[in-house]
């Protein structure tokens, strides 16, 4: 897939996040949340040309990248100011499959401004 597809595939999954959100529809949020993050970031390790194994421990990813950009301690704050999020966004996998633990409104709101602060991070470093 070519990276400009990955990236607006990313986008199009945080709308839909979005706009399930929205209309109350929490678990196809939290579904889309999920897959933005995994686009994205393959996106953001693509575009860097960066081989990195695929993973849902979001943070190594988002500290790889960071390294890369040569922003490290910069992401190190971000990622320990964000910690609780990032792991309710690593866990959603497992909640979802296993646990059946529905998320709340707070948590998908969290999930969702992170995913535009992340967003924000990366593109003031793009190459």
């Amino acid at each position: 897939m070519e990276i400009s597809e990955l990236k607006k595939k990313a986008f199009t999954y945080l709308e839909n996040a979005k706009n399930s959100y929205n209309i109350g529809d929490l678990d196809n949020a939290v579904l889309n949340i999920f897959n933005f993050f995994q686009s994205y970031l393959n996106y953001k390790l693509k575009q860097l040309n960066i081989i990195y194994p695929q993973t849902t421990v979001i943070r190594l990813v988002i500290r790889r990248i960071g390294k890369v950009l040569n922003i490290e301690n910069e992401i190190e704050k971000f990622i320990e100011e964000n910690i609780s999020t990032i792991t309710l966004i690593e866990d959603i996998p497992i909640r979802l499959s296993f646990l059946r633990r529905k998320y709340s409104i707070e948590e998908i709101d969290k999930m969702i401004k992170f995913a535009e602060k992340l967003v924000e991070k990366f593109e003031q470093y793009s190459t």
